[in-house]
């Protein structure tokens, strides 16, 4: 196992590719949709970037429940959601106000991003990963409650397989090979069963148990299985959003792009738990500027939309060509998602860890909440 130092030290290198996930995932809504130029999207891979959020996902959230409490686990969670969620959510409000008149559902759709309801409608398109991310943040919350962090490689095992069984049903039938309606989740209540997307969170997993030394070979199986898996999803993803679009792409040309794009990030991550502490300790104002990416990548992708699309659309109609256009826009929602994560969310954090430390204080004098302030366990 690593020195103590080692597994506590900041993963400057999971910041970078968490940034780098959020921009494809911005460039990919804001060139999609227009139909001179629908490869942009494409051969810039954007979309693919949700699915590196959920290896990072899996990944952050199992190296931060190692030997924490339950109490603490959720306090985390909720302060790296809530706020940006709520500013983000009052900002998309204001922009959709302005620009979109009449839009008899606003208030509904402002409600569901603000509590981030598990199917919306949302403000943005772009929430609907988030309940996925609850999901499995409730799976890690159970483990912790039952005192079984130590069986994570199990459980995240069965998850891979649950997961790499649906996919392979569902890539048969966008294949033609089976009829099964009831296997297209969609956006709505099924999607959040972690069917589909659970072997990028279990992958995470592995690749943490990995770096600390504790993956064995049934989780290496795993590993493969999930890795095998992914190409499928992916696939059947890259017919989805053809389907969808304006411009003609033939799904023949496309559909590696993706899947090249996300082994690339996951060997990314795996340098970054793995060997990038043998790179030394970098320079303060390094692990800054990777600090910043990382904590602007969340408002940054739920601004990127309606903030984004408003700021390219006022371009265009100033005159400025469309990808420069887009550029700007990326850069303009860039720059608030930074002072969104600097400014905002600090203080309103402060806030909430007031409330939540006498929702603790409360709940400690009740006996059988006792098991929410005791570690769940450890590796």
């Amino acid at each position: 196992m690593r020195p103590a130092w080692e597994r506590s030290r900041h993963l400057w290198g999971i910041d970078f590719v968490r940034f780098d996930a959020a921009l494809l995932v911005a460039g990919f809504h804001l060139t999609w949709r227009d139909p001179p130029i629908p490869a942009v999207a494409w051969y810039g891979y954007g979309w693919i970037g949700v699915q590196i959020f959920f290896v990072i996902s899996g990944l952050v959230i199992a190296r931060s429940a190692n030997n924490t409490t339950p109490s603490k686990f959720v306090e985390s969670r909720v302060l790296r959601l809530y706020p940006a969620a709520w500013i983000c959510a009052a900002v998309g409000l204001a922009v959709a106000a302005l620009v979109h008149h009449h839009q008899p559902d606003l208030a509904q759709r402002f409600a569901a991003s603000f509590l981030l309801s598990p199917v919306g409608p949302f403000l943005a398109s772009a929430y609907w990963t988030l309940p996925i991310e609850i999901v499995f943040y409730a799976l890690i919350f159970v483990v912790l409650m039952a005192g079984m962090f130590d069986r994570l490689e199990r459980i995240a095992a069965w998850l891979c397989i649950a997961s790499a069984a649906y996919n392979v049903a569902y890539a048969m039938q966008c294949a033609g090979v089976i009829e099964g309606p009831d296997l297209d989740f969609g956006y709505d209540w099924k999607n959040i069963t972690l069917l589909r997307h659970g072997i990028y969170f279990a992958t995470g997993i592995f690749i943490w148990l990995w770096s600390e030394r504790r993956l064995s070979r049934v989780g290496w199986a795993a590993l493969a299985l999930a890795v095998a898996a992914a190409p499928l999803e992916i696939t059947c993803r890259t017919a989805e959003l053809i389907a969808t679009m304006t411009g003609h792409l033939a799904w023949s040309a496309a559909w590696l792009i993706p899947i090249a794009v996300w082994l690339a990030a996951v060997i990314a991550i795996v340098w970054s738990a793995g060997w990038e502490g043998r790179l030394g300790r970098p320079s303060a104002t390094f692990l800054a500027v990777a600090r910043s990416a990382g904590l602007a990548t969340y408002p940054l992708y739920l601004l990127h939309e309606q903030f984004g699309e408003a700021a390219r659309n006022a371009l265009l109609k100033s005159g400025l060509p469309f990808l420069p256009s887009v550029g700007a826009a990326v850069l303009a929602t860039t720059l608030l998602a930074l002072l969104v994560a600097r400014v905002a969310e600090p203080s309103l954090r402060s806030a909430m860890r007031g409330w939540l430390g006498a929702l603790w204080s409360a709940a400690g004098d009740v006996p059988w909440l006792q098991r929410l302030f005791r570690s769940g366990g450890t590796l």
